[in-house]
């Protein structure tokens, strides 16, 4: 049997951690995991169902939905979100826009294309998303008063 991961749990507490501290920001973000289940409805037809993710196990696709809100009455202009990928997964993409991504824990930033990491023979090579340790997310578009809006991500189970 395959362990049980408690990584929503882990992101929750760092949800809540984050919201706690945003409070007197003029913009909050919350930050939820979704774990996507197969099910079949009642035709016997499959399909992806996003259920919050209370226990996963190694190679359950997750979603992290990462949403915002101005609470002010002026736009907010020049928003970004730092978001680390938790250390027990593997990046597997993010929804449009896309973010720009580090390979070096947050020190750098920059399209997934453009990073280099060093290869298992000491040569640098093209990174790939299993390289990602981390994203941003820069807004083009100031956030317009009481505005919403949501970034997402996905990642599996290590």
């Amino acid at each position: 049997m395959k362990p049980v991961f408690a990584i929503a749990l882990g992101a929750l507490a760092l949800a809540q951690a984050a919201t706690a501290q945003q409070a007197a920001q003029p913009v909050t973000l919350k930050s939820e995991t979704f774990v996507a289940k197969a099910v079949v409805d009642a035709n016997g037809n499959k399909k992806n169902e996003l259920q919050p993710a209370l226990k996963v196990l190694p190679g359950d696709p997750l979603v992290f939905l990462l949403s915002w809100k101005n609470n002010t009455n002026k736009p907010v202009s020049g928003f970004v979100i730092n978001n680390p990928i938790p250390e027990s997964t593997v990046y597997t993409g993010a929804r449009e826009p896309a973010p720009m991504v580090s390979v070096d824990g947050g020190k750098t930033f920059g399209p997934l294309a453009a990073q280099k990491v060093k290869g298992a023979d000491g040569k640098l090579r093209p990174a790939n998303p299993t390289d990602v340790t981390g994203l941003r997310w820069t807004l083009a578009q100031p956030i317009a008063p009481g505005g919403t809006g949501n970034v997402a991500f996905f990642a599996l189970v290590k």
